[in-house]
C-alpha cells in the first residue's frame, strides 16, 4: 500500500518535460483544418458579391506572398516553433513571437512547395477589453478600407488587387489571417482538400443507438 502511495507521489510530483508542453501549445495554434474555412468562406463570399476591395497591396509585416521560406526566416529571424505536416504534403508552418507596439502577438507564416501562402496574427493574448480589440480591427479596416470600425459591425472580407484577402477569425483565436491569392498553387491545394478530404469522417451512429447508449 505504501508502495502504491509512493508511485502516486512520485508521479502527480514528476516535472514535466517543458519542451512538450510548450510544442502542444504551439501546436493548437496552428491553423490547417481552419484554412479550408477561411478558403470556403473566401468563395462564398465572393460568389455573394460580399467581398470589400482595397488598392494597397495586402504585405502585413511586410513579408510577400510567394517568397521562399529562406527569404522569409532571415527576414523574421529564428521561430520559436516549426512543424511539417508531412500528413498533407509539402507544408511547413513557422510560428513566431513578437512584440510589436507594446503588444505581445503570435505570428505564423505557412508554405506551400517553398512559397508563403499563409499568415496569421494572433491577437489574442494582448487582448484585455473589447476597446483592444476595436483598436486593432480600426488599424487594419482604415488601413485598407479608410473607414473606422464599429462594435456590432459584421467582420469585412478585404481582397486586394491580386486576389490576396484577410479573413478576421474571432472564436477560440482572435487573428487577423491574410491567404494568398488566386496566383498561389497553394489555392489549388486547398481546393484538392476541400474535393478530396484527408480523411475519411467517422459514420455518425443511429439516434437509437445512442438512446440505448446513454
Amino acid at each position: 500500500m505504501n508502495r502504491l502511495i509512493n508511485q502516486t507521489i512520485k508521479f502527480f510530483s514528476a516535472k514535466k518535460d517543458p519542451s512538450n508542453t510548450r510544442d502542444e501549445f504551439y501546436l493548437n495554434r496552428i491553423y490547417f483544418k481552419r484554412l479550408l474555412f477561411f478558403f470556403s468562406s473566401f468563395k462564398k463570399s465572393q460568389q455573394s458579391s460580399q467581398i470589400f476591395f482595397t488598392s494597397e497591396t495586402l504585405s502585413p509585416l511586410g513579408l510577400k506572398f510567394g517568397s521562399a521560406e529562406k527569404q522569409v526566416l532571415a527576414q523574421m529571424g529564428t521561430p520559436s516553433f516549426t512543424h511539417h505536416n508531412q500528413y498533407a504534403g509539402e507544408l511547413r508552418t513557422h510560428i513566431f513571437r513578437k512584440k510589436i507596439a507594446n503588444l505581445s502577438l503570435l505570428l505564423q507564416v505557412q508554405f506551400y512547395n517553398d512559397s508563403l501562402f499563409f499568415i496569421a496574427i494572433d491577437a489574442a493574448k494582448t487582448l484585455k477589453s473589447d476597446s483592444d480589440k476595436t483598436d486593432i480591427l480600426n488599424t487594419v479596416i482604415e488601413k485598407y478600407l479608410n473607414k473606422p470600425f464599429r462594435l456590432g459591425d459584421n467582420y469585412p472580407i478585404i481582397q486586394d488587387g491580386e486576389g490576396n484577402f484577410i479573413i478576421i477569425n474571432d472564436d477560440v483565436y482572435f487573428s487577423i489571417c491574410y491567404l494568398q491569392g488566386s496566383q498561389s498553387n497553394a489555392q489549388d491545394f486547398l481546393k484538392h482538400l476541400i474535393e478530396n478530404p484527408l480523411r475519411k469522417p467517422k459514420e455518425k451512429k443511429e439516434k437509437e443507438s445512442l438512446f440505448y447508449t446513454f
